[in-house]
């Protein structure tokens, strides 16, 4: 029978900024670089609660490749109304915390920092 193995949980205020900014860069988090935002976004990340920000790739054929994260509403519902207008598309791959579209111009988006 399998032993259960408690979560590890860590006191992000105990850690140096070096270490936060590996934890953040290693989650793919995006902040910026006070331990007080850093500890703030790592502690939404444990509890699946962080929005992680927009990417924007050039492909080159020349289209853009936007990633949204699925829990930001606003963004989707922007993009949502651009897919209706037949300026973009979905590409119908996804991946954790994203969901891609294809678009022929840049998109520009509301949660810059």
């Amino acid at each position: 029978m399998r032993k259960k193995v408690e979560p590890v949980i860590l006191d992000y205020n105990k850690l140096k900024s070096p270490q936060l900014k590996k934890i953040c860069e290693d989650r793919g988090i995006v902040c910026n670089p006070t331990i007080k935002d850093m500890v703030q976004s790592l502690k939404l990340d444990d509890e699946n609660k962080f929005i992680y920000h927009t990417t924007q790739e050039k492909k080159k054929q020349g289209w853009w490749l936007i990633g949204i994260d699925y829990r930001n509403r606003t963004e989707l519902v922007r993009m949502g109304q651009l897919v209706e207008k037949k300026q973009s598309q979905l590409m119908g791959y996804y991946s954790v915390p994203r969901l891609y579209y294809r678009m022929e111009e840049e998109f520009v988006y509301l949660d810059k920092k």
